[in-house]
């Protein structure tokens, strides 16, 4: 009888684990906070950093549906900053000038634009 508890929980828990869709939501909402916190390191215009997650929420949006699964935006926000939180932390590192700082942020605000010309 003492292993029940623990039997249910590996059984119920199971029940709620995400789909590998899910899952891939998940890892591009992180991955879409982790851009934006390098497009702001990288002084990208306030405007265009909003234009980013607009655009990027949207294509998340997109993925959802195309894989037939229910898009949450609250979700998907929460797991967005997430990724922001993540990568601030590890820009707290790295110096704000030089030759790395300049071409790393060429490829950032690259993928801005092309993020936000979709």
């Amino acid at each position: 009888m003492r292993c029940l508890p623990l039997l249910l929980f590996s059984v119920l828990g199971t029940s709620f684990a995400a789909s590998p869709a899910e899952e891939e939501l998940t890892r591009r909402a992180k991955g879409d906070g982790s851009l934006i916190a390098m497009a702001q390191f990288c002084n990208v215009s306030a405007p265009d950093i909003r234009l980013l997650a607009s655009k990027t929420e949207a294509a998340a949006l997109q993925a959802a549906k195309s894989l037939d699964i229910q898009f949450d935006s609250a979700a998907y926000r929460q797991h967005a900053l997430a990724g922001v939180q993540v990568t601030r932390q590890t820009l707290a590192y790295v110096p704000r000038s030089g030759q790395n700082y300049d071409s790393n942020c060429a490829e950032v605000r690259e993928k801005v634009a092309t993020a936000t010309t979709k």
